[in-house]
Formats: C-alpha cells, sequence, structure tokens
C-alpha cells in the first residue's frame, strides 16, 4: 500500500466537512500513480472495454454503472491490494429497499450515519451526494478533470485514501473513496429518499452477503467461518467473477416458446428487471416496435433502448415470468468481450433479485436463491412517460424532469418544468415520490386526474395510461 507521505505529489487532508471539498479544495490537475501493479481479482482476466455511452448514471432509477474514462480513473488511481484486517463472524445491518435500490447505513471516519445503494456491477466506494448534515472528513484528497455528460461541461472527480468505514462493529480501515459532485448524479432527486453514494464489490467481495429481505436485514458473514445450511427451496446458481464482476447464466423464453442461454451480469444497481445487449451477432436482435425510450444518462451521453415483454426468465428452477426488458439500442450497448462462456447478453437487475432473500457468495462463487414474499408479484412500467424529481430532500415538492416523446403524459400536453400541485384531487405534499411513482403504474386503462403549476397558473390534464411494452419478436 503506498502512503501518502511517500507520494510526490502535492496531496491533501481535508479538515472541512466533504459538502465543502468541492469548493475549497483543488489541487490541480495531478494524478496519482499507480499504487499496486496487480489486482486482487478471482480470475486473470483483463478489464472489460466499454463502450462509454453505454456505462450509464440513470436519471430515473436505471442502474448505476462506471463510464469508460471514469473506469480507467478507477483502475489508475485505486489499489487492488486490500490489506488483512480482523473481519467479524457475522454482522447485521438494517436493509431498506426503496424504488428497487438497497440501501444500508454506514459511517466513513467520524460522520454521521450514511445511506449507501449495494450495487454488485459497481466496484469502489462513490461519495456522490452530501448535505450540511452529512458532515464527512476525508483524508489525502486529489483531484482530477473528466470529460463527460455528453456535453462541453467537465466533471471533477475527487480521490481520497486511507479512510475507514464502519458497519456496526466492523471497521474496514484503509479505504479508497471517489467523490463526485454533479447533479446528475444526485440520485435522492430521482427516489425521494436520501443516497449518499454507492458502494460495491471492493467492500462486499470480502464477505459472504446475506439478503434477508423479508425482515429487512443484510447479514455480512466471514467467508472462513460462514456454513451454508440447505434449505428445501434453496436453488445454488454458479457465479462466474471477470475482473470484479458477477455473472449468471440464465435461460430466457420468448412469447413464440423460442428458449434462449443468456449470459447476463449480475446488478443489484440496476433498478429494472433486465437489460439486454443488441450491438453484436450473436445477440438477439427483435423487431423495433415504438419509439425509443429513455433509459438513464451517462457520463457520455443519453443512453436509449426499447422496452418489450418476454415470457420468462429461468434463474436455475425458479421461473420469473412476464418481466419487463429493456432492449439497449446499438450505440448504448457495452462493446462486446468473450468470455468462456461466449459474450455477454446483458444485466439482470434488482426489480429481479429483490424478489429473493440471496446468499451471495464471491468467494465460493455461488448465487443461492430463495424465494422472499414477492416472488409472485407482476411487473409494471411506467405509464406515463413522466419522469418525476423531488428537487429538495425531505421536501414534498414534485417536479415533472422529462416527458417522453408520443407517451401519454405528452398527449395530455404536461411539458419538462411543470410542478405537480394535485394528484386525483389530492395535494401532491400528502404523496411521496415513490407513491407517485407507483401510482404511475397502476395500470393500463386508469386515468388520472393531474394539476400541475406552470408560470404561476394551475393546468388541468388526464392522463390515460398507457401500456407500450409488447412482447418481443425476433428478426
Amino acid at each position: 500500500m503506498l502512503r501518502p507521505e511517500a507520494h510526490p505529489l502535492k496531496i491533501f487532508k481535508a479538515k472541512r466537512p466533504v459538502f465543502d471539498l468541492f469548493t475549497y479544495i483543488y489541487p490541480g490537475e495531478s494524478v496519482l500513480k499507480d499504487r499496486v501493479a496487480g489486482k486482487n481479482s478471482f480470475t486473470d482476466h483483463q478489464t472489460e472495454t466499454m463502450n462509454p455511452s453505454a456505462m450509464i448514471f440513470p436519471w430515473i432509477l436505471q442502474g448505476l454503472l462506471l463510464s469508460g474514462n471514469f473506469t480507467a480513473l478507477v483502475s489508475k488511481w485505486m489499489g487492488r491490494q486490500q490489506e488483512e484486517f480482523q473481519i467479524e463472524k457475522k454482522i447485521s445491518l438494517p436493509l431498506k429497499t426503496v424504488s428497487n435500490f438497497d440501501l444500508i447505513p454506514l459511517k466513513i471516519n467520524r460522520s454521521v450515519s450514511l445511506d449507501f445503494v449495494l450495487d454488485t456491477g459497481f466496484e469502489p466506494i462513490l461519495l456522490s451526494e452530501q448535505q450540511p448534515s452529512d458532515s464527512v472528513e476525508l483524508n489525502f484528497v486529489t483531484s482530477r478533470l473528466l470529460k463527460g455528460l455528453g456535453t462541453d461541461e467537465d466533471l471533477r472527480v475527487f480521490y481520497s485514501i486511507e479512510n475507514s468505514l464502519h458497519f456496526s462493529k466492523q471497521i474496514l480501515p484503509s479505504q479508497d473513496i471517489f467523490l463526485v459532485s454533479h447533479h446528475d448524479f444526485n440520485l435522492s432527486s430521482r427516489v425521494g429518499t436520501r443516497i449518499n453514494g454507492v458502494i460495491g464489490w471492493d467492500v462486499f467481495s470480502r464477505f459472504v452477503v446475506e439478503y434477508k429481505r423479508d425482515k429487512g436485514k443484510l447479514l455480512l458473514h466471514n467467508p472462513l467461518t460462514f456454513q451454508y445450511k440447505p434449505r428445501k427451496r434453496d436453488e445454488i446458481i454458479p457465479l462466474k467473477i471477470y475482473d470484479t464482476k458477477p455473472y449468471v447464466e440464465c435461460t430466457v423464453k420468448l412469447h413464440d416458446g423460442t428458449e434462449r442461454p443468456v449470459f447476463l451480469m449480475l446488478d443489484t444497481g440496476l433498478t429494472d428487471a433486465l437489460w439486454l445487449f443488441s450491438n453484436h451477432p450473436a445477440h438477439m436482435h427483435f423487431e423495433s416496435e415504438g419509439n425509443a425510450v429513455f433509459l438513464g444518462r451517462g457520463l457520455n451521453g443519453e443512453v436509449f433502448g426499447r422496452q418489450g415483454l418476454i415470457q420468462s426468465i429461468a434463474l436455475g428452477k425458479y421461473i420469473i415470468r412476464e418481466p419487463l426488458v429493456s432492449v439497449l439500442d446499438s450505440f448504448s450497448s457495452p462493446t462486446p468481450r468473450v468470455f468462456a462462456e461466449g459474450y455477454r447478453d446483458g444485466s439482470i437487475g434488482n426489480e429481479i433479485m429483490s424478489r429473493f432473500n440471496a446468499i451471495i457468495d464471491f468467494r465460493g462463487q455461488q448465487l443461492i436463491l430463495r424465494p422472499g414474499k414477492r416472488i409472485r408479484d407482476s411487473f409494471s412500467q411506467n405509464m406515463t412517460g413522466l419522469e418525476v424529481t423531488q428537487p429538495i430532500r425531505n421536501l414534498p415538492y414534485y417536479v415533472v424532469d422529462r416527458v417522453e416523446p408520443s407517451s401519454p403524459g405528452e398527449e395530455a400536453g404536461i411539458i419538462a418544468g411543470d410542478e405537480i400541485a394535485y394528484l386525483n384531487g389530492n395535494p401532491a405534499s400528502t404523496f411521496t415520490l415513490e407513491s407517485i411513482q407507483a401510482l404511475f403504474r397502476s395500470g393500463s386503462g386508469v386515468r388520472l386526474k393531474i394539476q400541475v403549476r406552470r408560470n404561476k397558473k394551475l393546468i388541468t390534464a388526464v392522463i390515460i395510461l398507457r401500456q407500450t411494452a409488447k412482447p418481443l419478436k425476433l428478426l
């Protein structure tokens, strides 16, 4: 581990809360040298080459992935060696799921408790949002400008080393943390609850991670002492690890009876059910119906695709029926890469994984599925075409951020920037953002009366909810 005092570049120790870092700490365009020559992975494969436009940080709950240039920055800045430390036999943490994001509390150094998203498709620790009440002190900070977000705007990324993470009784020393301050990384406004950042492989690969969703708990087991106790309904699925990313083999079935094996990244930071790629002959290619929909925004622009339905996806013996699928367009799909199992076909997200009380054993390379209370819940989509945000945390004030072309919302005359005042005659202040999103999914043909404020005027409209996703058909 390279120690800060041995580094030739000028580095700083932050003495202000982290929300001040973006104003007061600017060490220039210095970049930390490669800290470690090797990497800590269970395989010896090279880093996956990704199309930057496919690596998105979504506006509306569509999962968080790294862009190509951010991935390169992580690889350059982040040491792969993990220092030895004492791991508790078992750590129990409260688990909260909001809009398909799994949230757990943790502390950084001497901070207050912060809420982080668990993301198996993400590698480092990312701190993306801070308020004065979320004061954090970080050690040894440097920064770098990145081109990003598909515009001329630069994105400043801060990097801090030698921090400690606190999970209940467990302390993880010498942790690297990335900080990003940009409005498109403000997840709280997209889900209506506090989200301070994302935590992934670098922490959870050290544990056997057990989701007790039905009890609202997350258990982190020491892999050296963990003893699996089989249950009758358990299904064990092999987990393949490539460059810190977990993959599973599944089978999808279309409504015409066609079945295809697919190799998918297990991505609990993806709030959709399933993403499929379409930019290689080995991928499935579907007939195009309807307009491409906005799936998210990344460091290199917007990401689009089409939503449809498949008859089922099989995870071992468990058959998930009629899941909603997003087929990314060819520009948004990552550059294909060959694995021993074939090409990566897409990602399986938390809309599916949240239906299980799963155990993810990274070192044992297995995924254990136990059905939860939501196992038979149906899938639904936003049937208004409106994307709504909550700009100010804890304030029930909601704004239309985006309106999909040719959607029921656009047909009703709603435009971006409208402030929601009433829904079905009830003040918007009586809703949470999650309950509004649920209302938008309440069923095809449902009439939704919405009143919005625009230019100090109250405008009334009626939106007829409409299911736009149709069964996918192969070309």
